[in-house]
């Protein structure tokens, strides 16, 4: 059965908030709307009302988890108080474009030491009467105004789109002009009526057209660079002059207009002296003829529908597109193609297993997030794999036989006593977050001391889910609802909400597997309202949620922890029978896996394109004063082979500090096994790379708690450092020894969870890592003698269906470019019969336990490996 994504049933504190402070502080209000807030219909505008709207409500009762779900993309906007914020620009794929209408321009962020360079004002005449911006689906959106000129109302729209590198103008003005910016445009080139190509130079008038289209571009020195700009009319101009920029006059309203960089944020260099001077390059006419083609069946629009297919472990995602067609004056054959999600494109060609559906093409254009490709036709599918923690989670393992393992186990039982989790808890940031380390802690302690715990976890599980910690929130775009935790730091912000709810989501799958498997039937409503997050802010150009209402950005952190919250979702749906939210889940989290790992290769991409971004920054928490300031990075200074700290929709990638520790925490930031596991199967190499030679090369004091990091004046050692630890002992097998120095480095003051995570991961290192088929079975216990090397598991299967145990038995000193399952164990017993392991991907032993006829759901199962 096939799903929808729009019509289906549906830490960090940081100069993050700073950036948006102060973002704040400029932009326009757009509009009061209706105190109720209705769904509003495909395309309709966002309407002023004089009525205060309610966008937050105590409690999740509100929450209609059967709502018709709809992804607003980059378009989303923000409520609070009485008015609704709207950024009034929109990041696109090769540029910025502000709605200062009657005049539209087109900007690079960021681009020339930290200010903007405008590329040009599209402009159309008359003073502006009225003007309205519509949402149409999470790919585009369109404003549109009313200008009055002579007494007469002209009206305006311009379409623009995640899925296409252009902004598409359809007036009925009779004069349109593209002015220059910051580039002096002194360079234009057409097709003759008789065919040839015809380079202008300085103040002209240009005859008539022979196509459609014109370029414009800045002119040619020594080592410069050409940003050629792309017009293409749908009507034959009756006047057409050129000065630093195009003037067009025409006999009867204009109608469509298109307006892009050629080559997107690619900008090509002269070959020679005089290149692009006397004569436009073939490589340019071919571009310019092909994109006047694909423009006259613009992209307006992407369904996005989805199946799972469990016998192959794939997700088949099919993009339809509608389309916004005309027959221009030239007879122009429009050509229909079906764009590919750039970081989908750049994932695929750094190895990601992505299966094309149809032949996929891969344009000469440049987007701030990956290349421009397309397959041809209306509508595209391509699979990519179900992740394997979607039915399988890592398991804690009772570690028995070794006196240095115990004793931090006993020092996790004695942290997790006495620092009892409080149900009014926010110092980490969140109501409850931090019950994910004690539910992994919890199956490590003895039973009198999980009987002291159970009742204090159970107060503190309920009251972090309780309708007074929780509000639902509704959608200023389209009227949807999903549910927030209100006691977080920035529940009255706009942004960092995906990392929340992906740390509370993840925490119940935690507690409902290791401490109380029936807790979250009580709070499943609530647990749905927080996941609809992930299904009102996505992203199709980077296939993944979102970091702000706005998207702003995409951070690696809140990425990640998304990931595992979707993935929590789908585990607990299963359990519960929740069928849609289960198969939603295994979609996104696909989306969600795939997206995390493209963004271990864009930092490489804006190198190559030399737009990179970094924030340099001063900021004072205390005071609440300093400087913030985004600057361009030299290409040369652009830290690349490890995953991205955000993805910015108007300047690609952004590295937050240029060198900072942070950047070289944050794609491993923290206890995150669903992260690990991904990075098991295609990543390990990079990961270890990065862990084990370049961290130490990059950040040779990070040990030293005591040293300060140049660019944030801060201590090195904190709860990165923890992250550091929990990375190695879970995806290296690094010795307790090797690791037990770690926890000398931490701040004094830092918060007890971060030691209790300490203490569990110190237990486990250099022991077996078991990942346990929670989805399919009540898992009972999982223990290692490490005296006697066996590993014991025993489980209880939910259904009759065959169910799959993975583990490996890692050695740090055995690492190479691809993980190791570690040696083969000498003999497997499941309840007392002798059975067979392969070898998986990722570097895991699998054995698949096949039920005996006539058995049934309940019949334990004891699995006993021998090494």
């Amino acid at each position: 059965m096939k799903h929808s994504e729009s019509d289906s049933l549906s830490t960090r504190k940081s100069i993050f908030a700073v950036a948006r402070a102060s973002e704040h502080s400029f932009w326009p209000k757009l509009a009061l709307i209706a105190a109720t807030l209705p769904a509003l219909a495909h395309g309709s505008p966002i309407r002023t009302s004089q009525e205060k709207p309610i966008y937050t409500r105590p409690g999740f009762e509100r929450f209609d988890p059967h709502q018709t779900f709809r992804s607003v993309g980059i378009f989303g906007m923000f409520g609070k108080g009485s008015e609704v914020q709207d950024r009034d620009f929109d990041g696109l794929p090769t540029f910025t474009l502000r709605h200062d209408a009657p005049s539209n321009t087109l900007v690079w962020a960021n681009f020339v030491d930290g200010k903007d360079l405008v590329l040009g004002h599209s402009v159309v005449a008359g003073k502006v009467t009225d003007k309205r911006f519509t949402f149409m689906d999470w790919t585009t959106a369109r404003l549109e105004y009313t200008t009055d000129l002579q007494g007469k109302p002209i009206h305006n729209t311009v379409f623009f789109s995640r899925a296409f590198p252009g902004a598409l103008y359809d007036t009925e003005s009779p004069k349109w002009d593209f002015e220059a910016g910051d580039l002096a445009f002194d360079r234009a080139a057409y097709q003759t009526t008789q065919g040839k190509f015809a380079v202008v130079n300085g103040s002209t008038q240009i005859g008539a057209m022979g196509a459609p289209w014109i370029v414009v571009w800045n002119h040619s020195q020594s080592g410069s660079e050409i940003v050629p700009v792309l017009i293409r009319f749908e009507r034959k101009p009756t006047a057409l002059s050129f000065q630093n920029g195009i003037h067009a006059t025409f006999g009867r309203p204009a109608k469509s207009i298109l307006v892009m960089p050629l080559y997107g944020v690619h900008r090509p260099k002269p070959q020679k002296a005089g290149e692009w001077d006397s004569a436009i390059p073939a490589d340019a006419i071919s571009q310019a003829g092909f994109w006047t083609h694909v423009s006259a069946a613009m992209p307006i629009g992407i369904n996005e529908s989805y199946e799972a297919e469990e016998a192959t472990g794939l997700v088949r995602i099919t993009d339809r597109i509608q389309i916004r067609d005309f027959h221009d004056e030239w007879g122009t054959k429009p050509l229909v193609v079906t764009p590919v999600s750039p970081v989908t494109e750049i994932a695929h060609e750094n190895g990601y297993p992505v299966r094309w559906g149809s032949k996929v093409v891969r344009t000469p254009l440049a987007t701030l997030v990956g290349p421009f490709a397309y397959a041809e036709g209306a509508e595209f599918s391509y699979e990519i794999p179900i992740p394997s923690a979607r039915d399988t989670m890592l398991a804690p393992l009772l570690v028995t036989g070794d006196p240095q393992r115990e004793a931090y186990r006993l020092k996790a039982q004695d942290l997790a006593l006495h620092h009892e989790p409080k149900p009014d808890d926010t110092s980490d940031g969140g109501l409850g977050l931090q019950l994910k380390e004690y539910s992994q802690a919890f199956p490590l302690l003895d039973a009198d001391a999980q009987a002291t715990l159970r009742p204090r976890l159970q107060r503190a599980f309920d009251a972090s889910f309780a309708p007074g910690n929780m509000q639902t929130v509704t959608d200023p775009v389209v009227g949807q609802t999903y549910v927030m935790c209100s006691k977080i730091w920035c529940a009255g912000e706009a942004y960092d909400r995906e990392w929340y709810a992906g740390r509370q989501l993840d925490m119940a799958s935690e507690y409902s597997t290791w401490v109380d498997p029936g807790a979250v039937r009580s709070h499943w409503k609530a647990i749905q309202g927080l996941y609809a997050y992930y299904r009102v802010y996505n992203d199709w150009a980077w296939s993944g949620t979102l970091s702000s209402v706005f998207a702003y950005a995409l951070c690696a952190d809140g990425m990640n922890f998304a990931m595992e919250g979707m993935l929590g979702v789908a585990r607990m749906a299963k359990r519960m029978g929740d069928d849609e939210l289960w198969r939603d889940a295994t979609y996104r989290s696909a989306k969600q896996a795939l997206c995390t790992y493209g963004a271990w290769f864009l930092t490489e991409w804006v190198k190559q394109q030399d737009y990179v971004t970094w924030t340099d920054t001063s900021y004072d928490y205390a005071k609440k004063s300093g400087r913030y300031e985004i600057h361009r990075m030299a290409p040369a200074d652009a830290q690349t082979g490890f995953g991205l700290d955000i993805f910015s929709d108007t300047t690609g990638v952004k590295v937050f500090r240029n060198g900072s520790f942070w950047h070289a925490t944050a794609a491993i930031y923290w206890n995150n096994p669903c992260l690990y596991r991904l990075y098991d199967e295609t990543l390990y190499g990079k990961i270890y790379d990065w862990e084990y030679r370049q961290l130490p090369r990059l950040h040779p004091s990070w040990l030293d708690k005591s040293a300060i990091e140049r660019f944030s004046n801060q201590p090195y050692g904190s709860n990165f450092v923890i992250a550091h630890l929990d990375a190695r002992a879970n995806l290296f097998g690094d010795s307790p020894d090797a690791l037990a120095p770690l926890m000398d480095k931490l701040q004094p003051d830092i918060a007890f969870l971060y030691w209790l995570r300490a203490a569990i991961d110190l237990e486990q290192a250099g022991a077996p890592q078991v990942w346990v088929p929670e989805a399919q079975a009540k898992i009972e216990s999982v223990g290692w003698d490490a005296k006697g090397r066996t590993l014991s598991v025993s489980l209880t299967p939910l259904a009759s269906e065959t169910v799959c145990l993975d583990w490996s038995w890692r050695r740090a000193e055995s690492h190479r470019d691809s993980p190791q399952a570690g040696p083969p164990p000498t003999r497997i017993l499941v309840n007392g019969m002798e059975q067979r392991a392969q070898r998986i991907k990722g570097g895991f032993w699998r054995l698949k336990i096949v039920p005996v006829v006539g058995e049934s759901s309940g019949h334990s199962l004891h699995v006993t490996i021998e090494y």
